[in-house]
Formats: structure tokens, sequence, C-alpha cells
């Protein structure tokens, strides 16, 4: 068994990050741009999809230990060709009993009274946030690379770097939100 310095030596996390993203996610529906699906639930992962758009991109909540992660990811002809966002928090604790990502260093750490309102800030809130700026209309997903060729790549661009993008080689699929 791993030593877990949030909890001490030895100690197992009972908090779920899952159940936590999937009830954030029914509070906070209503401040998403596009609605998001509940695909798939395992325990210490979530599988979703936005809804509306392109069934190829994809979201995974995954909880290791006090370590949870969001990640949006294409999912293209049965393959996964690359993450296109991911957004991480490493729960631990201070001397006084607050809660921080492990992750930050510096004037970026800020300390929580409760582990979910640091995972909700620090995780939950930003992909919401990267969601609204990002899955609008008029976005698209470029692909780049090949499976046989072994390197590929997806971003979301807007129609502006797409008009940029026009001579490079790549997929694009238009993400299509329904109004």
């Amino acid at each position: 068994m791993k030593r877990n310095a949030a909890y001490g030596l030895f100690a197992k996390p009972s908090y779920s990050a899952t159940k936590h993203f999937v009830n954030y996610l029914e509070q906070n529906q209503s401040r998403f741009n596009t609605g998001i699906q509940i695909l798939r639930k395992r325990t210490g992962k979530v599988n979703l999809k936005y809804q509306g758009i392109i069934p190829e991109l994809r979201i995974l909540v995954h909880q290791r230990d006090m370590h949870i992660e969001i990640s949006v990811y294409v999912w293209y002809k049965r393959i996964q060709w690359d993450c296109v966002a991911e957004f991480e928090v490493s729960v631990m604790t201070d001397k006084a009993g607050r809660y921080y990502c492990d992750l930050c260093e510096g004037k970026k750490r800020e300390h929580f009274n409760s582990r979910e309102s640091l995972i909700e800030s620090h995780c939950f809130e930003e992909f919401r946030k990267w969601s609204n700026k990002n899955i609008i209309k008029g976005n698209s997903l470029l692909l780049y690379g090949s499976i046989s060729k072994g390197a590929t790549a997806a971003r979301i661009v807007t129609p502006a770097k797409l008009k940029k993008s026009a001579g490079d080689k790549g997929i694009i699929l238009p993400l299509a939100i329904k109004e």
C-alpha cells in the first residue's frame, strides 16, 4: 500500500473525485455552453461527452489516490488520437490541515479549507472555463498526423486560425454545435 501524505501513512482515501464531479456537473450544467453526458461510470473513472457536437471529442475524469485529472481527448476512427486539454490537481495538506495542489509552486500555490473546494476551484472550474471558451459554434477540431506513421496530434481552432491553417495537411472536423 502506498503512503498518501494527504491522509497519513497507509491511509486509503474514501473520497471519490468521480462522484464529486458527477454532483458538480448536476449542479453546474447550466453554467456550461453545451451539455455534458455521462457515458460510463467505473471506480475511479467517468467517461463523458459533450452533447450536440461531434462524437470524436470525449472527456475522462480519472482519480489515482489523490491525483485527479480531467482530460479532453479525441477518439477518431476507434483510436485515441490526442489529448487537447488536461486539468489536474494533486491534493496535499499542510501542517495546519489546509489543502493545496502539490503541482503548483510558489505564489501560484493557494490553500483551501476543504479538498472539495480545492478540487472544484483548481480542476472542475478550470475545465468549465476552458469548455466555455473552446466548445463554441464556429470552432473546429483539427487533426494532424497518421497512425501508420506513429504520430498524431489534435487541437481546437477558431475560424480565423483555421483559415491560417488552410495550407496544412490535416483533417478538419467542425464541432457543429446545435443551437
